[in-house]
């Protein structure tokens, strides 16, 4: 690799990172929250899934299967 990629990819790294941290941090401390309420309703899915259930079991899901 040439050193403009590897700065590029350098900074790509570290500027996902610092966004990780911030929202991290906005997350636990702010009242709007940065991480969408999505990601909290599939990654509870996926941990259904992995347990061997089915999400669409459970009275709290929120979403259809039609989606």
């Amino acid at each position: 690799m040439t050193q403009g990629t590897l700065a590029l990819f350098g900074g790509a790294l570290l500027l996902r990172l610092v966004l990780i941290a911030y929202g991290a941090v906005q997350d636990a401390y702010m009242t709007v929250k940065y991480t969408d309420v999505d990601y909290d309703v599939y990654t509870d899915a996926a941990r259904e899934m992995a347990a061997g259930n089915s999400p669409f079991d459970r009275t709290t899901y929120r979403y259809t299967p039609v989606l």
